[in-house]
């Protein structure tokens, strides 16, 4: 079912919740999640964190932000098209992870909420080019645009609201 993210996104974050891109912006695609918070930066009151390719270093700044929802940006791979966009609950990671980094996003999001309470998602999307030196692909630039988009209508317009039942799925 294409374009769930959005339903299951507005569901999962509530204030206050933040918003973590991971990637390398010299790997093309991989970009995905810092080129979201770039995006945002200056716009949203949530707090952005832009944890490049080790967001287990952020663990404390993600926990000192106070957020009662974390949102994991990055690219992942998981048979979607060329730029679509899931939405993936950490039960719906695989423990060798979707991410196109080496640690697993689900051990992550279980530190988190070990340590913290904090409950994690992560916003994920099929990349084209991953490649050193390659710029944003045309797909994943309209996804940026639509993932920042969405969630500034979600920050601004006070659209989140609290978490009921968030059906874990990949798309």
């Amino acid at each position: 079912m294409k374009n769930t993210w959005r339903k299951n996104l507005a569901e999962f974050l509530v204030a206050p919740s933040v918003l973590v891109g991971i990637g390398n912006r010299l790997r093309g695609d991989d970009a995905f999640g810092p080129a979201v918070v770039e995006r945002l930066r200056g716009k949203i009151g949530w707090p952005l964190i832009d944890a490049g390719e080790a967001p287990e270093n952020f663990i404390g700044k993600i926990l000192a932000s106070g957020a009662s929802r974390v949102l994991l940006l990055d690219s992942a791979r998981w048979e979607g098209e060329p730029g679509e966009i899931g939405f993936f609950c950490p039960e719906a990671i695989p423990w060798g992870g979707v991410s196109t980094h080496g640690a697993s996003l689900r051990l992550l999001c279980d530190l988190l909420r070990a340590r913290g309470g904090c409950e994690s998602a992560l916003l994920g999307v099929e990349p084209v080019c991953t490649e050193v030196c390659a710029p944003l692909s045309p797909e994943i630039a309209k996804s940026v645009a639509a993932a920042a988009a969405f969630l500034l209508r979600l920050a601004v317009a006070g659209e989140a609201r609290p978490l009921r039942s968030v059906r874990c799925r990949s798309t």
